[in-house]
């Protein structure tokens, strides 16, 4: 079925024959095991119900496909204790990678480093405060949030509000840019 040379063709073809009669599926264990590693890249985020994070993990999904990885999506619940279970989902199934929307600046560091030095790449998305050294792909929410302020304050606006919740995500950035916008 891996097409060695070591076997004949005529063999080749009972095999295959033999394989589409009992319709078998190989077993991704085994074969992650003989090889070492897996093909699985764990995307964690707060919530799956959000359009932001769904669009992220299809256009994952998307690209990864072509690369013949699997791609899985858990969520975090934004808590830490949630984020933690989902973390030891990626070290029991030894994943090739991670991509985390983190619950906040420091959510399990250990967890992340450890899977970071003993299975593969962590990146970290949008909430890209988080202390793990790790490569990062997010906004600068202050510094896009001051300039925006600014600008709104440069064409006559007195009064400017913002609305967001303070202890989620990025938002603290959020409401520093506006403060400094002001």
């Amino acid at each position: 079925l891996n097409d060695s040379y070591e076997i004949g063709p005529a063999l080749k073809a009972k095999i295959v024959a033999y394989a589409n009669k009992v319709a078998y599926i190989p077993n991704v264990n085994a074969q992650n095991l003989k090889n070492g590693h897996t093909d699985l890249i764990v995307v964690i985020v707060p919530f799956i119900s959000s359009s932001f994070f769904l669009d992220f993990y299809e256009e994952l999904v998307t690209y990864n496909k072509e690369k013949n990885y699997d791609v899985i999506l858990l969520q975090s619940f934004n808590n830490v204790e949630k984020e933690a279970e989902a973390l030891r989902f990626v070290l029991k199934h030894k994943a090739t990678a991670l991509i985390i929307c983190p619950v906040n600046d420091n959510s399990n560091l250990q967890i992340l480093k450890n899977i970071q030095n003993n299975l593969g790449p962590v990146m970290i998305f949008d909430r890209v405060g988080h202390k793990l050294e790790t490569d990062k792909i997010g906004v600068d929410n202050c510094k896009e949030i001051h300039l925006l302020g600014t600008e709104i304050a440069k064409l006559g606006a007195q009064s400017i509000l913002l609305l967001c919740c303070e202890n989620i995500g990025e938002n603290a950035s959020r409401i520093k840019g506006y403060k400094k916008a002001l």
